[in-house]
């Protein structure tokens, strides 16, 4: 069976000018910023981030929208169209500073996540992201202390991320099937925390949501494959109780853990 191309690259094209207002809006672009969209698709945001902005990059996963991009903005020295996928673009690759740059994009559903850690880990950081993804993914992006899950402290500790608004279906065409959310990121210039190893410390994380409804000793017991009793001692040294669940954990909380827990992975 041929799949459609919504259900190739999750494209749920916005068409609620009330909610393109709004995102434009919470973007705050000034002429002499730098914007990279992903999908811009059928030009929902686009139009308005090239007028506002100085140079313009829009990453498109469709050959056929990317060809038609290409052809219309040919003459626009400030515009380049890509087709791309986002999820293994290397915004190195492009004329672009770290922390010089605004990241736009109705992300698709299937990869947001990924997405969204490919850029912020990148050598070449946005300085803010205005993104649409799933509800659900908004609401774990930014959750507090108590509510947090392994997207929850990747996201978080690089930045300050704010769900600003709800977006239902029938602002898309076709509509999903699924609420989106609109979620700012403010990255900070300079970390807040600081790790020997960003790659490890997030393996060390995934490790501590293997099962995250699971008690925090459970759960470090099986993700690094550690016994039971030697984890137990080793969050009372670091001042975690062994019977919290990995959602009570603050990101220093993590840290601690990792600078504890690092020789066994």
């Amino acid at each position: 069976m041929i799949k459609s191309k919504t259900q190739l690259y999750g494209q749920h094209f916005l068409k609620d000018e009330n909610i393109k207002d709004k995102i434009i809006k919470e973007s705050d672009i000034h002429f002499d910023d730098v914007v990279l969209e992903i999908g811009p698709g059928h030009q929902a945001l686009t139009k308005d981030l090239i007028k506002c902005s100085e140079k313009f990059f829009g990453l498109e996963i469709d050959k056929e929208i990317s060809r038609k991009l290409q052809r219309l903005y040919s003459s626009n020295k400030s515009v380049k169209i890509l087709n791309e996928d986002a999820r293994y673009f290397n915004p190195a690759s492009l004329d672009l500073k770290d922390m010089k740059y605004i990241l736009v994009g109705n992300l698709p559903y299937y990869s947001a996540n990924f997405i969204v850690r490919k850029f912020l880990e990148s050598s070449i950081r946005p300085k803010k992201l205005i993104i649409m993804v799933q509800k659900e993914v908004a609401e774990s992006m930014s959750a507090e202390i108590g509510k947090m899950k392994l997207l929850s402290v990747t996201t978080q500790f690089f930045g300050d991320v704010i769900k600003l608004f709800d977006v239902f279906p029938n602002s898309f065409s076709p509509p999903p099937k699924v609420i989106s959310s609109v979620v700012k990121i403010k990255v900070r210039e300079k970390l807040s925390y600081n790790v020997d190893s960003i790659d490890n410390f997030f393996t060390f994380v995934k490790a501590g949501f293997k099962s995250p409804r699971k008690k925090i000793h459970n759960s470090l017991s099986l993700g690094l494959s550690v016994e039971k009793e030697r984890i137990i001692e080793l969050l009372k040294d670091s001042n975690v109780n062994p019977d919290d669940r990995p959602s009570i954990l603050s990101i220093n909380d993590w840290i601690t853990l990792y600078e504890t827990n690092k020789k066994y992975f």
